[in-house]
């Protein structure tokens, strides 16, 4: 049966030598229009640079569906409105033989080329339009934000007396380096702090150089043109000799960079902020020992704090691994290279901290089964998050407001 309506059925017998032939009476019957399913699917969970051209496709499968269908050139309708209710723009697609469909930019309004070239959260959703044969059928809406940049970020790798680690430090802060770029952040956009060189190098790890990262660099650029700041910081970390609370990230030969003095730095960078650039998240990744020693001091409004061990925990670097010339070099940092590997599919800062954190915790495990208070597993590195600004953090997120996750699961590092 091959399209709906009105059928008769009936059954007829031409005979044979022996038999007369017979036809039964006419039964009427009715074929309704087919079901079907219709799915929406953007490469992109979270954000999108303004005019970019993120992939828009899906899928359309009558039901029930048979393997002789060709479904070449069935007509898709993806509506896509602007942001604060404004106009609708009607994207066509069409199908492949198998029901596959992808918005072609440059033809989708009715030959014409489409773009989101409007600042904010777009609605997009998907119809197929009801002919004689196979039902109409709508898909969820989907909400893309569309931002005018993928934000700045500050990649710092610091260094001990001895030098210890630097190759496997240098190894981390080239990987998160490398993830931000394909989180489409731009050269101008990252300052590249090492002792090592590596393409996007903007100078050395210095008190001088990373202070004018953050109060002077990143303000310019925030109050340019607003976008989130993502401050990455790998290297040894500690507390203070005589103040257990109070957390030291070290950058040889200067004195150590103190949680005081970080948090002094990020109040005055946020205190030249202004207009929309003030509203802008900063979000605050630290990779070494003790980290969560800053996190009292660095919280605050509008800012996420990461710490990838608790204040009387080490963090560990990686398993073996290997260098660009396929000499055996471990990861320096495991928690911020799983954190960033997260990232760069897309998730958001509440999913990689959580993807991040059960491979952490796993790969620390003593095996002895013995619990420690308050994780109480048998781990000896739990990362933290804070996100509430009351710069306790927590290792298990939730996205209840008022718990740390609730705002990290709506934020994003860089756009797709």
């Amino acid at each position: 049966i091959t399209a709906a309506g009105a059928w008769t059925v009936q059954t007829s017998w031409d005979g044979d030598a022996s038999h007369l032939g017979d036809s039964s009476d006419l039964i009427p019957l009715s074929v309704a229009p087919a079901d079907a399913a219709l799915s929406l699917d953007i490469v992109v969970s979270e954000a999108v640079k303004i005019n970019s051209h993120t992939p828009i496709g899906g899928n359309f499968s009558p039901s029930p569906y048979c393997d002789t269908m060709n479904l070449s050139g069935t007509p898709i309708i993806i509506h896509a409105t602007e942001p604060d209710g404004g106009p609708t723009h009607d994207l066509i697609a069409t199908t492949n033989e198998y029901g596959q469909f992808l918005v072609d930019y440059d033809t989708a309004l009715g030959g014409g080329a489409f773009a989101f070239n409007e600042l904010g959260k777009w609605t997009l959703w998907a119809e197929y339009v009801a002919t004689d044969n196979i039902a109409g059928v709508v898909t969820e809406p989907v909400t893309i934000n569309v931002i005018p940049t993928a934000g700045y970020a500050i990649v710092v790798q610091g260094r001990v007396a001895s030098g210890e680690g630097m190759p496997s430090l240098h190894k981390t802060a080239t990987f998160v380096y490398d993830k931000l770029k394909d989180r489409q952040l731009l050269d101008d956009d990252i300052q590249y702090l090492s002792w090592l060189w590596h393409d996007g190098w903007d100078g050395d790890p210095s008190r001088t150089n990373i202070q004018d990262a953050i109060t002077e660099w990143a303000p310019d650029k925030m109050n340019d043109q607003p976008g989130d700041l993502y401050i990455i910081m790998v290297d040894h970390g500690w507390t203070a000799p005589l103040d257990d609370d109070e957390g030291v990230f070290f950058i040889h030969p200067d004195d150590p960079i103190t949680s005081t003095e970080l948090a002094g730095w990020l109040d005055e960078l946020q205190g030249s902020l202004a207009g929309e650039a003030a509203n802008r998240n900063i979000i605050i990744i630290l990779g070494f020992c003790r980290a969560a020693a800053f996190m009292d001091q660095v919280a605050g409004d509008n800012r996420v704090v990461i710490a990838s061990a608790d204040k009387d925990e080490s963090s560990h670097r990686g398993p073996q691994d290997v260098d660009a010339e396929g000499q055996p070099l471990r990861d320096g940092e495991y928690f911020v290279s799983e954190f960033f590997k997260s990232v760069s599919y897309g998730k958001s800062i509440k999913d990689s901290f959580e993807e991040a954190t059960l491979l952490t915790e796993a790969f620390t495990s003593t095996g002895s089964g013995v619990t420690n208070a308050p994780f109480y597993d048998d781990s000896v590195q739990h990362p933290l998050l804070d996100d509430t600004g009351d710069g306790i953090g927590a290792n298990e997120l939730s996205i209840d407001a008022g718990l740390d996750g609730h705002i990290s699961n709506e934020l994003f590092i860089g756009a797709s």
